[in-house]
């Protein structure tokens, strides 16, 4: 009499699959976690260069910096509006932008981490000065 061998996995084998799956799990999700707040970063640094630009705009054409980020409606034309940002948030907004130290010869704008990217500790405070210095360099 022949035996006949039932084909399938074991109870043990299944086991061991689902552990393996979970190790690989515990150590990819952190990595994807770190990957995606990196390519948030983007969204601060194309806000802030954005911002830059339009500064370097205000001065060729009133020869001075603007202190005024967000026109509040006053109805201010020419350089007395200053830039028109319309909006104190990256475009994707997971970035606060603020306008400091503007002065009629130098300013300093910054991008800072709100919501799901404020987790990004290392590069939660991205600042581009009109000398150029950017900070923190290694996020840049």
């Amino acid at each position: 009499m022949a035996r006949s061998r039932t084909l399938g996995f074991t109870l043990i084998e299944l086991m061991i699959a689902v552990v393996i799956i979970g190790i690989l799990s515990a150590i990819a999700y952190p990595a994807y976690q770190g990957y995606t707040q990196k390519s948030r970063r983007s969204d601060a640094v194309v806000a802030l260069t954005k911002l830059a630009n339009r500064q370097e705009q205000h001065y060729a054409d009133c020869n001075t910096y603007t202190n005024v980020l967000v026109d509040p409606g006053g109805g201010a034309t020419g350089c007395a509006k200053g830039l028109d940002w319309g909006v104190s948030t990256s475009e994707q907004g997971y970035y606060n932008l603020t306008l400091s130290g503007a002065s009629t010869t130098a300013y300093t704008l910054q991008a800072t981490a709100v919501g799901i990217q404020a987790g990004d500790t290392s590069c939660a405070t991205f600042t581009l000065a009109s000398t150029g210095s950017r900070t923190p360099a290694a996020c840049w």
